[in-house]
């Protein structure tokens, strides 16, 4: 066995394409990180010019109220809904100031102003002095403005260092967002280019002559394949990881591995449903998730290759999965029942944070489970059984 898988890692090593792949995939990390960079310095001017828009339509409405007070036009709760509007304008206004100054002092002020915002629109909501439809037009929902009133509640009562941009340049919360959005996508097709051919080069180099020549065990022969596939796709997977961990820690520093994050497991608006979970949490979750999946894929494609002696059958099916699995993703809701029963659906995994993560993580695992020990059994049962004389 061991003669079988250093010959298997030489084979995927020398190829020219192979080499390519492998450099892009370690210069990825490089590629990510200076993105983070670039988003980080754009981020709180965005912000910041968000906030300060939203100062400035609230304190129009409180103006427009002010001149139909002098034109005696009948408005009820004029009174009420001129102070909401100023109360809203001034923390806005505060907020944006201090976000466009970018001063981590101010923190923590910039993060009770937003938090007073949020509560106004949520009491104003209460008391029936505001609708859904005007917070709506002021770039809201009622879940938002109560998720962000209890985290950043929690983050006040809580939290020393905050953070408040999204971007934040240090080790763990670059890996953080590195399991966020089409990243995943990505790592997941370099890899299936990379490794899901393993079998049919030996179809289109002849080198499967090899059985007829030597006592070589189909079974065996295909498990070193798929050890080489697993060994490479891990060990690939964990250096990326750790340069990009590197990388921005020497930029920014670590961060905070308990760094808080506000879950929404059940996808209510109700205060109960929100849960605070680490950022290693998180991670641990996100990283189990990624790894069933994309063992699920590489496995079923070897599978595919072995089943039909084609690369071209198994790339078609693979990306129509992974097409499918991008539009679920962008389309439905995190709580659709079609996103807990496609197994690929947990490849996207900052829905870690949108879902009951006990039960996704069991469904994932089973789900994936099943492809990954199916396409195993399947391979090795195709394989014993295949007339390769018939390909000669």
């Amino acid at each position: 066995m061991s003669k079988l898988l250093k010959s298997e890692f030489y084979r995927i090593l020398k190829s020219p394409k192979n080499r390519i792949i492998i450099m892009i995939l370690l210069i990825y990390p490089f590629l990510f990180t200076g993105w983070i960079e670039f988003k980080s310095n754009s981020y709180m001017e965005e912000l910041s010019e968000f906030h300060m828009n939203q100062s400035h339509i609230a304190n129009i409405r409180a103006l427009s109220l002010i001149r139909a007070t002098s034109e005696s036009e009948v408005i009820e709760n004029r009174d009420q809904l001129i102070t909401f509007f100023q109360d809203v304008s001034r923390h806005e206004l505060s907020a944006g100031k201090f976000l466009d100054s970018d001063n981590r002092n101010n923190y923590h002020f910039i993060n009770t102003s937003l938090n007073k915002v949020y509560n106004l629109y949520l009491n104003a909501l209460e008391n029936g002095l505001i609708t859904d439809q005007v917070i709506r037009e002021l770039g809201y929902t009622k879940l938002e403005l109560k998720a962000n009133a209890f985290y950043t509640d929690y983050l006040q009562k809580n939290v020393e260092e905050i953070w408040l941009n999204e971007f934040e340049v240090n080790g763990i919360n670059s890996i953080k967002l590195f399991f966020n959005g089409q990243n995943l996508l990505i790592l997941v097709i370099l890899f299936f280019l990379l490794l899901s051919d393993i079998y049919i080069k030996d179809i289109h180099e002849g080198s499967y002559k090899q059985l007829f020549t030597h006592a070589i065990d189909r079974g065996k022969l295909l498990t070193a394949k798929l050890i080489v596939v697993l060994s490479l796709y891990l060990g690939i997977s964990i250096l990326i990881i750790f340069l990009v961990y590197f990388i921005s820690s020497t930029l920014g520093g670590t961060g905070h591995f308990d760094y808080p994050l506000i879950s929404n497991a059940n996808n209510s608006s109700s205060e109960n449903s929100f849960q605070i979970i680490s950022i290693m949490n998180y991670l641990a979750l996100s990283v189990v998730q990624f790894t069933a999946v994309s063992i699920a894929l590489l496995f079923l494609s070897v599978f595919l290759s072995v089943k039909y002696n084609s690369f071209n059958i198994p790339m078609g099916i693979v990306f129509s999965l992974l097409f499918i699995t991008f539009t679920i993703n962008t389309i439905l809701p995190d709580n659709s029942l079609l996103r807990d029963i496609y197994p690929f659906s947990y490849l996207y995994s900052d829905n870690v944070l949108n879902v009951n993560t006990s039960s996704s993580l069991v469904l994932c695992l089973a789900l994936n489970g099943i492809i990954i020990l199916g396409s195993l059994v399947a391979s090795i049962n195709c394989l014993s059984k295949k007339d390769l004389h018939g390909i000669a």
